[in-house]
C-alpha cells in the first residue's frame, strides 16, 4: 500500500509541474501576445522555425514566364561599351547619362517589350516628381495601358499627439499618369512589411491608411493595391487575389536571386545582344517582364526568409506564388493551445511511465523528430505552418522538470547512501564503489594490473610539528591536504590514504580506461597539486603563516588491489613492488630538488604530453635493478615548455654525452646550460660530477647508476 501511495504522489507530482509548464507556456506565447506584450527571443526563435519550415517544405515552382530586366551595373556603366554602338541607339545614348535616367527612356523599353508581345510590363520604379521625356513615358502608359503596371509608395511621415504614425502615398507625377479620385488601375505600392524580426515573410496585397495607423478601416476608406494585386488584375486574374486586408503569405520559389537571373536593361536596345539573347524579340512573347534596380547604389534589398533578396525579386516571388496558387496560413491561437497542451501530455507520459534513461532520451528526441516531420508535412500537404516554439518550449520544459523532478528524488537517495559510505572510505572511493559496484566488490578479493601509484609527501614536517602549536597547525594542514585531495578527485584519482603528513592516490586500481590515460592523469593531478600549493602557502605568507613544501613520486606498474587488514578491520588498498618504488621515488625529490619526479615505466606514457627532465639513473633502498627518473617541468604548450626550450635540449646532451662516459663534452653543455639557466641545480650537479670524472676517469665497470643508501 505504501508502495502504491509513493508511486500515486510521484505522478500526481509530475501531472502539476506538466500543467504548471503548460500554463506558463500558453500565458508567455499566446496570451500577452494578445495583448500586444512580445517576448522578443521567442518571437524570433519562432520565425527561426517558420523559415526553416519554408526551406524545408514545398517551394513555388519557377514561372518561366517572368523574366526580370534588371539596371544593373553593366547597364549603369555604358560609357566603357563600344561607343559607336551606343551612339546608333537614343536609349543607349540616354543611358549613358547621370541617373535618373530621362523618362523617354522607359518609354523606349515599354515601346520595344509591348511591341515583342510582352503579356505585361512592371516597372518597379518610383516617378515621383516631373522630369525630362515625361509626355513619352504617359503616352506609352496610355497607348499600353492594359499591359503595364508601374510603382507607388507608402510613407510614414510623422506621428500625432497619440502616438499613431500617419502615412502619406506617394503617386506617379501626373505629367506620367493622371490620378482621379481613385487609385488608376496600372498603380500598386511597393511596399512591404517585414515582421518583427525584419525579414519579409508575406506581402499586404492592399491596405488603407486607417488599417496603416492601426485602426478599423472605415466604411469610405480610400484602399489601395500592392503592385503584385495591380499586376495580377492587368492579367485578368484579380479573382486569384483573396478578399479583406489580412497579409498574404506566400511560398518562395527556391532562393531567390539564383531563380529568376537578372539580365542587363541595356541588352534590349544592343543590336548584337537583343539578337542573340532575345530573337529579336521573339523571347518576350507571352512574358511578364519586371523591370527594376539590382545594382548596389540603389540599395534595394530586402532582409527575407532565404537571406538578402532584390525588391523585384520578392515581387516576382510574389507574383508566381499567387499565379501557381502556393500560398499557406499560419496556425489560429486555438491550433496553438491544443498543440502546447498536446506535446506537454506527451513529455508528461513519456516521463511517467518509461523508466530506463536511455529509452526516455530515444523516444523523447523521437517526439522532437515526429513533430519536425509533422509540421514540414502538414506545411506541404495542408498549407498550414504550425507554431514551433510554443510546443517545442512545452515539450522541452515539462520533460526536463519531469525528468529533474525524477532524478533529484533518485539522487537523494543515492546522496543518503553515498555520504553513509563516506564516512568509511575515500569520496572518490566512494563514487567509484557506486558507479562500479559488481566490479569493485569482484576486485577486493584481490586482483593484479597495471596502476599508476602518487605519493605526496611535505618536506620538513617533523620540524614543522616541533615548532607550531597543534592547534594552528592542524586546520592549515587540513586546508592544505583538502587542496591537494581535490586535485587528485579532478583528475579522477582514488585516493587510497592519508599517511601523517603524505598522500598516496592511485590511478586504475578500481576502474581504468587504460595505462596511458591513467598515467597522463595520474601526471596531470601532481602538476595541479604543486600549482595549488603555491597559491595556498601564497595565502599562507599573506598571513603570516608557516608554507608547506610537497615532493611527489608517481610510478607505473603492476599492482595488487583487495582488501588488505585483519578480521576486525579491512581497509581495500594497493600493495606490491610498484608502490614501494612510487614511495622511493618521492624521496628522491628532496635530493634532487625536484618537485615531481616520475620513473622511467610513467615516463613512456606521459612524454608527449608533459616536459620532461632527465634527473638520474638511481639504485633505491630494496631494488636491485636500477631505475631511470625524470622530473615533470610543465605540460606541453605552457609556458614552461616555451621557456625550456631554451635550454633543456643542451641539457638533454649533456645527459647524453656524460653516459657515455665523454665527460669534457658533457661538461662543456651544462656550462652552457648554467649560462641560459643559472642556478639549475641538476645541471650543476652534472657539471660537478663530469669534471670530476674528467680529471679520473671512472672504473671500467661504472654505468652512471647512483645507489641510494636511504629511503
Amino acid at each position: 500500500m505504501a508502495k502504491l501511495s509513493q508511486k500515486t504522489h510521484r505522478l500526481m507530482m509530475l501531472a502539476m509541474i506538466c500543467a504548471l509548464c503548460v500554463a506558463a507556456l500558453i500565458v508567455v506565447t499566446v496570451v500577452l501576445p494578445l495583448r500586444g506584450v512580445y517576448v522578443r527571443g521567442i518571437v524570433i526563435a519562432e520565425h527561426w522555425f517558420q523559415d526553416r519550415m519554408m526551406e524545408l517544405g514545398r517551394k513555388t515552382p519557377e514561372n518561366e514566364d517572368l523574366v526580370f530586366l534588371a539596371i544593373d551595373q553593366p547597364s549603369r556603366s555604358l560609357h566603357e561599351e563600344d561607343p559607336v554602338v551606343v551612339a546608333a541607339s537614343e536609349p543607349l545614348t540616354k543611358m549613358r547619362g547621370p541617373w535618373p535616367w530621362p523618362r523617354d527612356v522607359w518609354a523606349a523599353v515599354l515601346e520595344r517589350l509591348c511591341e515583342s508581345g510582352a503579356r505585361l510590363v512592371i516597372l518597379d520604379l518610383l516617378f515621383l516628381m516631373e522630369g525630362e521625356g515625361d509626355a513619352a513615358l504617359k503616352e506609352a502608359l496610355d497607348r499600353y495601358r492594359d499591359r503595364v503596371v508601374i510603382g507607388c509608395n507608402l510613407e510614414p511621415w510623422s506621428a500625432d499627439y497619440e502616438g499613431t504614425t500617419q502615412w502619406s502615398l506617394s503617386l506617379p507625377a501626373d505629367s506620367i499618369l493622371a490620378q482621379g479620385t481613385r487609385m488608376d488601375a496600372r498603380v500598386g505600392y511597393v511596399n512591404f512589411w517585414p515582421d518583427m524580426d525584419d525579414r519579409v515573410r508575406s506581402v499586404q496585397l492592399e491596405t488603407s491608411m486607417d488599417l496603416l495607423s492601426g485602426n478599423e478601416p472605415r466604411p469610405d476608406s480610400a484602399w489601395y493595391q500592392s503592385l503584385s494585386a495591380a499586376a495580377l488584375r492587368q492579367l485578368g486574374k484579380g479573382d486569384l487575389i483573396p478578399a479583406g486586408p489580412d497579409p498574404y503569405y506566400f511560398r518562395y520559389t527556391q532562393m531567390g536571386r539564383e531563380t529568376y537571373k537578372p539580365r542587363s536593361i541595356y541588352g534590349i536596345f544592343w543590336p548584337s545582344l537583343w539578337e542573340r539573347n532575345y530573337g529579336g524579340g521573339e523571347f518576350f512573347k507571352d512574358k511578364i517582364v519586371f523591370v527594376g534596380p539590382s545594382a548596389q547604389e540603389f540599395h534595394d534589398v530586402h532582409p527575407t526568409a532565404f537571406g538578402q533578396m532584390l525588391g523585384p525579386h520578392l515581387h516576382m516571388n510574389v507574383l508566381a506564388a499567387m499565379l501557381a496558387g502556393e500560398s499557406y496560413r499560419r496556425a489560429t491561437t486555438l491550433h496553438e493551445v491544443m498543440l502546447i497542451c498536446g506535446m506537454g501530455l506527451v513529455a508528461w507520459l513519456i516521463i511517467a511511465f518509461v523508466q530506463s534513461p536511455l529509452l526516455r532520451v530515444a523516444i523523447f528526441t523521437g517526439g522532437v523528430v515526429l513533430y519536425l516531420v509533422l509540421a514540414v508535412w502538414d506545411f506541404d500537404q495542408w498549407g498550414t505552418l504550425l507554431t514551433g516554439v510554443g510546443p517545442m518550449l512545452s515539450y522541452g520544459f515539462t520533460g526536463f522538470f519531469c525528468f529533474g523532478y525524477d532524478f533529484v528524488s533518485k539522487l537523494q537517495e543515492e546522496l543518503r547512501l553515498r555520504r553513509t559510505l563516506e564516512r568509511y572510505v575515500s569520496r572518490d572511493l566512494a563514487h567509484q564503489i557506486l558507479d562500479n559496484r559488481e566490479d569493485y566488490f569482484s576486485a577486493l578479493g584481490g586482483t593484479k594490473k597495471p596502476m599508476t601509484i602518487l605519493f605526496s609527501d611535505i618536506r620538513g614536517f617533523t620540524s614543522i610539528t616541533e615548532e607550531m602549536d597543534g592547534a594552528e597547525l592542524v586546520p592549515q594542514l587540513n586546508e592544505f591536504l583538502g587542496g591537494m585531495v581535490e586535485a587528485v578527485f579532478s583528475h579522477h584519482g582514488t585516493l587510497d590514504k592519508f599517511i601523517g603528513d603524505a598522500v598516496m592516490a592511485v590511478w586504475g586500481s578500481v576502474r581504468s580506461d587504460g595505462p596511458k590515460v591513467d598515467a597522463h592523469r595520474a601526471v596531470a593531478a601532481a602538476v595541479e597539486m604543486e600549482q595549488r600549493a603555491a597559491t595556498v602557502n601564497a595565502r599562507f605568507r599573506e598571513e603570516g603563516k608557516r608554507e608547506f613544501k610537497i615532493g611527489l613520486g608517481l610510478n607505473h606498474g603492476v599492482a595488487i588491489f583487495g582488501n588488505i587488514g585483519s578480521v576486525e578491520r579491512m581497509d581495500p588498498t594497493v600493495i606490491g613492488d610498484a608502490v614501494n618504488l612510487a614511495s622511493r621515488l618521492e624521496g628522491l625529490t628532496k635530493q634532487y630538488r625536484c618537485g615531481i619526479i616520475i620513473s622511467e615505466s610513467v615516463a613512456e606514457l606521459v612524454r608527449d604530453d608533459f616536459v620532461l627532465q632527465t634527473v638520474d639513473r638511481v639504485r633505491v633502498v630494496g631494488k636491485s635493478a636500477p631505475v631511470d627518473v625524470f622530473c615533470v617541468l610543465g605540460t606541453r604548450g605552457s609556458r614552461a615548455e616555451e621557456e625550456a626550450g631554451e635550454w633543456l635540449g643542451g641539457y638533454e646532451e649533456g645527459i647524453a654525452a656524460f653516459r657515455r662516459r665523454d665527460f669534457a663534452v658533457a661538461a662543456e653543455k651544462f656550462r652552457q646550460v648554467l649560462e641560459k639557466r643559472a642556478g639549475d641545480y641538476l645541471a650543476g650537479l652534472y657539471l660537478e660530477r663530469s669534471e670530476v670524472f674528467a680529471r679520473e676517469e671512472p672504473e671500467a665497470e661504472w654505468d652512471g647508476v647512483v645507489a641510494m643508501e636511504s629511503k
